[in-house]
């Protein structure tokens, strides 16, 4: 899967029209080639941001981490010499049924948000049976009950159709999946 890197050069700033609007970032990186941004120009923002264009560090008053975060397989992103000059890399997995049942759970004190009893069972069992888990949807789906329930002047409460109201919202859908 090596891919040929040396016609990614250093030079100077993609022109602002050469980049689409704002409007082609995507929610899921998945989409970036559908929606024209190519690979190679990720690798160039990044390459940028790893070393001056001379070539020199770049001194700060701090110790800098810079952290990419993706659900892609980095090796389909980019090729393995690319992968060395980020030294060091985190795998985190899905959540599993329970831990995502606690975040919702714990989130949704958090937030002053009522949980009926079933009502993350419902939630679960609706709408995750075939779309995978990701911690973030905990926090994005209870904060869609108190968007929502803020805008109508209401108590947040997640009910079944609260649920279904957040999670269409969220994933654009109008059906359980």
């Amino acid at each position: 899967f090596a891919r040929d890197t040396s016609a990614i050069r250093m030079g100077p700033a993609p022109r602002v029209e050469a980049i689409p609007s704002a409007s082609f970032l995507p929610r899921e990186p998945e989409t970036w080639e559908e929606a024209g941004l190519e690979i190679a120009l990720v690798e160039q923002i990044v390459l940028r941001l790893l070393r001056h264009p001379d070539g020199r560090k770049i001194p700060a008053p701090f110790d800098p981490l810079l952290a990419f975060s993706t659900n892609i397989d980095p090796a389909t992103l980019v090729d393995e010499a690319f992968l060395h000059r980020v030294p060091c890399k985190a795998k985190e997995p899905d959540p599993t049924r329970d831990e995502f049942a606690q975040v919702v759970t714990r989130l949704a004190s958090a937030m002053n948000v009522g949980l009926p009893p079933g009502s993350v069972s419902y939630l679960l069992d609706r709408h995750y049976r075939s779309r995978p888990m990701r911690f973030c949807h905990a926090r994005d789906l209870v904060q869609q009950l108190v968007d929502h329930a803020k805008h109508m002047q209401t108590e947040a409460l997640a009910t079944p159709e609260a649920w279904d109201r957040a999670v269409a919202n969220y994933f654009g859908v109008t059906s359980s999946t």
